[in-house]
């Protein structure tokens, strides 16, 4: 089994970051930009994909260790 899926561009314009937020959610993950420009050279985070263009998405284990369900205190 490979540590990582395939995913197909399908819309004019998106970027990596982008690819990414929709396809590993709104949370953070650390390393998962990188670890995807290092399985696919060649790529730029900003740079817009072009349509039909394969993308290796690494399967990264999220941190959960700094989530904490402990309020926090904004205003003194």
């Amino acid at each position: 089994m490979a540590d990582y899926e395939t995913v197909i561009v399908k819309t004019i314009g998106l970027t990596l970051s982008r690819l990414l937020w929709r396809h590993r959610g709104r949370l953070r993950v650390t390393g998962l930009l990188e670890t995807t420009l290092d399985l696919n050279p060649g790529l730029s985070g900003e740079m817009k994909l072009a349509v039909g263009t394969e993308i290796k998405i690494p399967y990264i284990e999220d941190d959960i260790s700094s989530i904490t369900d402990e309020p926090i205190q904004i205003f003194s």
